[in-house]
């Protein structure tokens, strides 16, 4: 079972953080989330689970990455990423493209993820763009695109 960081809990963090706790996939899920109220929320959701929250980017390495912040947040969130061992990332950050990302991270397979709102309640479309360049293992997309499965539909374009 892959590891999972999801840096970034807000609405589509938190529905992705749903999901991937139910989902069974993971064993461990990481979640960065530097306000209070957000940790608050997640520790009363998620008490007991093998979700551990964290205020800024941990220093142990992890399969898959989700980056679920502002798009004008990418790209120090994906400097800091650079400083741990990570296998896939990925962006749901609108209007970051593809080339942006392998741009900020050259050496790391990049996936670009575009999930809408119905996600929360299981009729999401999701469309998953994964970089040819770098060698993507497939099972990390196996586990992006079951992840995504779990909240809807998903259109894999490679």
């Amino acid at each position: 079972m892959a590891s999972l960081l999801i840096v970034g809990c807000g609405k589509m963090g938190g529905i992705i953080l749903e999901s991937a706790v139910k989902s069974g996939l993971f064993a461990s899920i990481d979640v960065v989330e530097p306000s209070q109220e957000g940790k608050r929320i997640i520790e009363s959701k998620h008490k007991g689970s093998t979700v551990t929250i964290h205020t800024k980017i941990p220093k142990k390495d992890v399969d898959i990455a989700i980056v679920c912040v502002k798009p004008w947040m990418v790209k120090e969130v994906i400097t800091e990423l650079q400083s741990i061992t990570v296998h896939v990332i990925a962006s749901i950050a609108a209007g970051i493209t593809l080339s942006d990302l392998v741009a900020m991270h050259p050496t790391t397979p990049m996936v670009r993820i575009m999930p809408n709102t119905p996600c929360q309640v299981g009729c999401g479309m999701t469309a998953i763009v994964s970089d040819e360049e770098r060698q993507l293992n497939p099972k990390h997309l196996k586990t992006i695109s079951d992840l995504f499965t779990t909240m809807g539909r998903v259109v894999l374009w490679q």
